[in-house]
């Protein structure tokens, strides 16, 4: 699979200002649900707190991978967000945020396949 079978153009924003992780997750769960991927952001939002609460989804490099399974997802999908300046993410600097909405552990494992092959490859299409 191709990231950009789950990532359209309408939920890519880049060189955003945001304040910190919170604005960041709000804006990319807003970008989702603009999209029709999923139907209720206030659900979607906390579950998305949660997992970051467990164990942080900040990566080298300056990325971060919020996510969620989720029965509020409508649909697969991706939603990507890269920072005027970077932020704190659970003490480290990110810069550029990928946050995966999936329905099930099913869809979860191929858009985290799909979005890790595109990061080795050098980056998505769509940008």
């Amino acid at each position: 699979m191709d990231i950009n079978d789950y990532l359209l153009k309408s939920c890519i924003k880049n060189d955003v200002e945001v304040s910190n992780m919170a604005d960041a997750i709000d804006m990319l769960v807003e970008l989702h649900c603009s999209a029709g991927n999923i139907s209720d952001k206030e659900t979607f939002k906390s579950e998305i707190f949660e997992r970051e609460n467990e164990m942080s989804t900040a990566l080298l490099k300056g990325i971060a991978l919020p996510h969620a399974k989720s029965p509020c997802v409508i649909r697969p999908a991706v939603a990507k967000i890269t920072l005027k300046s970077p932020v704190d993410w659970n003490n480290r600097k990110v810069s550029t945020v990928y946050m995966l909405a999936s329905p099930d552990d099913n869809a979860h494992i191929r858009l985290l396949s799909a979005l890790s092959d595109s990061l080795q490859n050098g980056g998505d299409n769509n940008v």
